[in-house]
């Protein structure tokens, strides 16, 4: 009976180790703890070969041990390593009874398809596949229990162990009982690639299988350094609904808001179209009042005065009205220097001082307005309200003697052509 080379067996089982934990490391190292899981588990073996009609002989149970360590590769990928000691025993009375120990390095991809059967799940259900390589050897004997004799050993006396790559396939599903484990219930079905001895008994049925069934804990190491992880998807899946309930609410609040702020705005667009049409209406009765005032009491002509003023000519003793066709300042302005007022007393009067004016306005926020306008200093000039013409003069300056006035009246006149003096 041809028989494998325990030195290739070496070499393979630790190449394979190898190949597993350098991809292990090199995948993602950064933050390589939060990916890091344990497993252990129990494993019940149902063996699928030549002699495996008869239930487990000498009532033991075909059971082993599997211990894995796991890297998450994404949220849902991950790559799996394990190793599995285990032995299992069978057979048929025409034939024998056989006795076969064994271990497996194995490595796998396992995905998580519980998003697709149920999403928002706290559970996991993984799909597996991977290979490996299992050592193994097996003993033929002639009946099972006390008294038996070895009929046959695989692969020899001289070299106890030999070994077969396998293939496997297989799915687990997993359940958080705490932050950090979680329970494991898994079955693999291992095929043995090229070998038909795994019960020590060739025949042509070719390559042996063995079916496992698994149950067991997993501790993730990552979920011990996250103390404020969300475990399962439905937590996020609920915080998400209640964010969503909060925006929600804001949004109506801001709606509701904006409702507010637009019936006010139509109420202030109401208030200013009525306050438009209560000043369209105050200055009609305005321009009516001033357009009565003009027909009763024109404004003269500077022009018909003596020295360009109406004031200083004594033919003019009527009062003028000042006030023209429109309320503007602008208005006001062209009419500076018609004013007239009562007869003047001659220049040795001593009535009072004589004043050089450069205007009369309505207000006198419109005579400092002009005075703004006209760069004049505020402290030289004077705004004086004249009670019997209803106005406000700018006084330029003031003299004692009419003289005096009319040569301070002509040193302004290129600035101030309509300035004129007046004695009050």
């Amino acid at each position: 009976m041809k028989h494998k080379n325990p030195h290739m067996l070496h070499r393979i089982g630790t190449s394979l180790w190898v190949f597993f934990l350098f991809s292990t490391l090199g995948l993602q190292a950064q933050n390589w703890e939060d990916r890091m899981s344990f497993s252990a588990t129990l494993i019940y073996f149902q063996p699928f070969t030549d002699l495996n009609d008869a239930p487990p002989v000498n009532n033991r149970l075909n059971l082993g041990i599997d211990a894995g360590i796991s890297y998450d590769l994404s949220e849902r990928l991950h790559l799996r390593g394990n190793w599995i000691f285990g032995m299992v025993d069978g057979g048929e009375p025409q034939y024998g009874y056989f006795e076969t120990v064994f271990n497996e390095a194995a490595a796998f991809l396992d995905y998580d398809i519980m998003p697709w059967v149920k999403p928002r799940s706290k559970y996991e259900w993984h799909v597996s596949g991977g290979t490996g390589m299992m050592f193994f050897y097996s003993n033929l004997f002639d009946q099972a229990g006390s008294g038996k004799e070895l009929i046959v050993r695989h692969p020899s006396n001289d070299a106890p162990w030999t070994y077969a790559g396998t293939v496997n396939i297989g799915t687990s599903l997993h359940i958080p009982v705490s932050k950090r484990f979680s329970l494991t219930l898994g079955a693999d079905l291992k095929y043995l690639l090229g070998t038909d001895y795994l019960d020590a008994y060739q025949d042509a049925g070719g390559s042996d299988m063995l079916g496992t069934f698994e149950v067991g804990m997993s501790f993730e190491l990552g979920r011990s350094l996250k103390e404020d992880e969300v475990i399962t998807k439905k937590s996020v899946y609920d915080e998400f609904i209640n964010q969503e309930g909060s925006a929600q609410a804001e949004l109506n609040k801001a709606k509701q808001i904006f409702e507010e702020a637009q019936k006010a705005s139509e109420q202030i667009e109401k208030e200013r179209e009525e306050t438009a049409k209560a000043m369209a209406e105050k200055d009609q009765q305005i321009a009516a009042l001033k357009e009565a005032l003009a027909k009763e009491h024109p404004p003269i002509d500077p022009a018909s005065g003596n020295k360009g003023t109406a004031e200083t000519d004594p033919s003019v003793g009527q009062k003028a009205n000042l006030a023209p066709s429109s309320g503007s300042v602008e208005d006001w302005e062209k009419t500076i220097g018609v004013e007239t007022a009562p007869r003047t007393a001659p220049a040795s009067s001593k009535n009072g001082m004589w004043h050089v004016v450069l205007g009369s306005f309505p207000t006198e926020e419109a005579a400092l307005s002009y005075v703004q306008r006209k760069g004049l200093d505020k402290q030289q000039v004077v705004v004086r309200f004249v009670d019997e013409l209803k106005t406000y003069r700018l006084i330029h300056s003031s003299f004692s003697n009419q003289d005096a006035a009319g040569s301070a009246r002509d040193a302004i006149k290129d600035r101030f052509p309509k300035a004129w003096i007046v004695q009050f």
